[in-house]
């Protein structure tokens, strides 16, 4: 366990699907780490079907480490969007942290569909 927020980690546990650029190329990380899988986790779960095409799925890591961002549907708002591209980003500096993802993240107000259901009503 890390003793200060911007300590830095030595080890590398968890799925090749969710690691960080830095952490795959052996570098020093941080909690912003853990927001760029946390930032797979939240994309894998608004599309749904990603581990429906697993080499498809890896491609897309891969591409994201270069900088390509993968797809996010357009079914979710744009700020939900937004949100996991900034958790996905190549540079950690550029990644939200855990207090600026709760300040912007209301549950319930991700959905479009939702958004409309409460402005119709």
């Amino acid at each position: 366990m890390l003793e200060r927020a911007d300590a830095y980690a030595e080890t590398a546990v968890g799925a090749m699907n969710y690691i960080s650029p830095e952490a795959f190329q052996s570098k020093q990380y941080n909690s912003r780490s853990d927001i760029c899988s946390l930032g797979w986790v939240l994309h894998d779960l608004c599309m749904l079907d990603v581990w429906s095409n697993r080499i498809k799925r890896l491609c897309a890591h891969a591409n994201c480490m270069d900088g390509t961002l993968p797809h996010i549907s357009e079914r979710y708002s744009w700020e939900l969007q937004e949100l996991i591209r900034q958790m996905l980003s190549c540079d950690p500096k550029d990644r939200p942290s855990a207090d600026e993802i709760l300040e912007k993240t209301i549950p319930g107000r991700c959905s479009k569909e939702k958004q409309e259901r409460s402005r119709s009503t």
